[in-house]
């Protein structure tokens, strides 16, 4: 039975499991279908909460449902067509009076209970008539007497559960021609310019990085209008982005490093003191500390001294603590001794600037030739037996940040079809991508096939990794500039003066630290 990996969107929380604060608007992106009319529906909301009891006795929607507590049980919502599954649940925490926090990927906390508070693995999640909802909340989209269940689990393994099986149709999956695959990457770019030309455009996070790197025309004052919305959100938390989740701080640290901003002073917080605890960063697990050495990497920072009593983060620490949840066969996992092909690149995306020291070569080589092990039969990627563009493009990422041509590396081509063939067997045209083959556009889905899209070109082309994003504007070997591409404003919103850019914060840092390179994931999840 085919399953959508939104497990992986929970595990990235805030990843992946984590997003960014404000959800995506897929009328404005362009990727959800909307209603023909303004007609209305009627869904039912069920929110099944917890106690924050911490780590011991798992309670799980399929196994001890009874010991989740009803906070919602099947409300009644009334509302349009053309409204998403965060519509409805607002409505019912409005009614019942009932906090909330969200983040792009989903559910941070409801009622003050959060993902982490009752172990590592502990996160909220939704099913959509019984089964896992295959979208975000924010893009799900619905139908009339859809039964909702939001609901807190201790254990999200044990309610997504593992037992899938891959049915990806082979008939399509055919050769692409370097043509062929241009001319895709060329349509994501212009489905994204003509996006951010759009006064409605909500844009994540990734889509800065993407669109910065991929040498994307935008208009005039789009990366200061991102820069704005994330000093923003980072003020009005008062610059704690999570109690639990370093990838939240991650995240928004790469967005604002591709958009020019000096995330030392975002909002008047430094946003790399929170990472200088290690004790923090590690208690997400592994998922932590692959992103913040992604993080301080991504801008040759320099790690701030941490607080008396915390242990200092350090990136021999962060590169130690990866190298020990290898598994056996090479690759990584969430959890389980089965490897992850996503979370598998995306230790290799962090690791990948520190190849010169022996260890770290020896364990990029095991993890490479694991991801060649478990690729499919038909050239695709499967995490948690569900075969989707995001594997993919993860992977795509991590072999273009090592210098691996994922279209000719004998390695990632199965039954004559390459890891590039697969990949584009997901594109549906003007710029967007299915989750699954055959299936609809989706957001998150476009969102990383476009990031892959930009490291498979960035290597290609002898320019530096999609993650580091202060290569020096004057290399040779990468002419895409480190400055993001600009368009004028429109007519009635002109501004001459360029937006903010990387050039200042180069300046600053390049001359006083030479540090290793960096890379990370997006969304799958994910954070996610």
């Amino acid at each position: 039975m085919r399953k959508l990996k939104n497990a992986v969107v929970f595990l990235l929380v805030a990843a992946f499991v984590a997003g960014i604060f404000n959800p995506a608007n897929p009328a404005a992106n362009g990727f959800s279908a909307k209603a023909e009319d303004a007609e209305t529906i009627t869904v039912y909301v069920s929110i099944f909460g917890d106690t924050k009891h911490g780590e011991g006795e798992v309670h799980s929607l399929t196994e001890t449902a009874d010991k989740l507590l009803k906070w919602a049980d099947h409300a009644a919502v009334t509302l349009d067509k053309d409204k998403v599954a965060k519509d409805a649940l607002d409505i019912v925490l409005a009614e019942k009076g009932i906090s909330a926090e969200f983040n792009e990927w989903g559910i941070v906390s409801i009622n003050g209970l959060a993902g982490g508070d009752n172990g590592l693995n502990s996160s909220w999640l939704y099913k959509i008539n019984g089964k896992d909802a295959p979208e975000m909340i924010s893009t799900q989209a619905l139908n009339d007497n859809d039964n909702i269940i939001f609901y807190f689990t201790d254990d999200w393994s044990v309610d997504f559960g593992t037992d899938y099986s891959d049915d990806t149709d082979s008939s399509l999956i055919k050769p692409v021609s370097d043509e062929e695959l241009k001319k895709i990457y060329n349509e994501t770019i212009s489905c994204y310019e003509e996006n951010a030309a759009t006064s409605s455009f909500t844009t994540s996070d990734w889509i800065i990085l993407a669109m910065a790197k991929s040498g994307a025309k935008v208009p005039s004052d789009y990366y200061k209008k991102q820069i704005e919305r994330l000093t923003d959100i980072v003020r009005e938390k008062e610059g704690v982005l999570s109690k639990t989740s370093a990838t939240e701080y991650d995240r928004v640290i790469i967005a604002l490093t591709a958009a020019g901003a000096d995330v030392k002073n975002a909002g008047g917080y430094n946003l790399l003191q929170a990472l200088s605890d290690y004790d923090f960063v590690t208690k997400q697990g592994i998922n932590g500390a692959i992103y913040t050495l992604i993080a301080f990497d991504c801008g040759k920072y320099e790690i701030p001294e941490a607080a008396t009593r915390s242990v200092q983060t350090t990136r021999e620490l962060l590169i130690n603590y990866i190298l020990e949840q290898q598994l056996e066969d090479g690759g990584f996992a969430y959890f389980g001794n089965v490897s992850d092909p996503d979370l598998t690149a995306m230790a290799l995306i962090s690791l990948a600037p520190y190849k010169a020291d022996k260890k770290v070569e020896a364990a990029i080589k095991k993890a490479v030739d694991c991801l060649s092990a478990i690729q499919d039969k038909e050239g695709t990627y499967s995490s948690f037996g569900t075969a989707c563009v995001e594997s993919a493009a993860q992977v795509i990422i991590a072999l273009s940040t090592l210098g691996i041509n994922p279209k000719s590396d004998s390695r990632f081509i199965k039954n004559g079809k390459s890891l590039m063939d697969a990949f584009c067997a997901f594109y549906l045209g003007e710029g967007r991508f299915a989750h699954n083959i055959g299936d609809n556009a989706n957001v998150m889905a476009s969102e990383q096939a476009y990031m892959a899209l930009a490291a498979y070109y960035r290597f290609v082309e002898g320019k530096t990794p999609l993650y580091d994003i202060l290569a020096a504007e004057n290399d040779e070997n990468d002419n895409s500039q480190a400055t993001p591409s600009v368009t004028p404003a429109p007519e009635e919103d002109k501004e001459t003066t360029p937006p903010p850019t990387g050039d200042n914060v180069m300046i600053l840092y390049v001359l006083v630290m030479i540090s290793s390179l960096g890379i990370l994931y997006t969304g799958k999840k994910k954070s996610r």
